[in-house]
């Protein structure tokens, strides 16, 4: 099991939302968050779209989860990634070279480059780890906390 304090040599870390921020870890990750023992940035990268992207401050407070003003920035996945991604994998010829589902698969791991963050912590790991290994994110699943 890691330790919270084996993040501290990441700078800037990234947090997924539902299942990580809003799951079964919430209260730890909110009481490291708050305290920022390391004065590391904090980042929400998230794949709520299409709206769903509105209801991130409401969810946290529902949660119980650390509130929005922790957080350097709240990063959504464009609409056009997901709309591409659902209408190819529903469309039951979905490969993993598609260019859609690796775009998908892949953003998270690129918005984590993009903002400096080098770490994702996401409990959705299939969906987030070639993302990480091809940007060179640090991935962790709460699980592992």
């Amino acid at each position: 099991m890691v330790q919270m304090e084996n993040l501290r040599t990441y700078r800037t870390l990234a947090w997924d939302l539902d299942g990580t921020l809003i799951g079964p870890k919430a209260e730890l990750f909110s009481a490291f968050i708050r305290s920022n023992p390391f004065e590391q940035e904090h980042h929400i990268v998230t794949f709520r779209s299409m709206g769903m992207e509105k209801l991130i401050d409401d969810d946290l407070r529902r949660g119980q989860a650390v509130p929005l003003d922790f957080f350097v920035g709240v990063h959504s996945m464009p609409r056009n990634i997901l709309r591409d991604f659902l209408q190819v994998a529903s469309s039951g010829n979905s490969r993993p070279d598609d260019p859609c589902i690796r775009a998908y698969m892949e953003w998270k791991g690129q918005k984590c480059a993009e903002i400096g963050a080098n770490a994702l912590i996401d409990d959705m790991g299939a969906f987030v780890i070639s993302g990480c290994r091809r940007y060179s994110i640090a991935y962790f699943h709460p699980t592992h906390f």
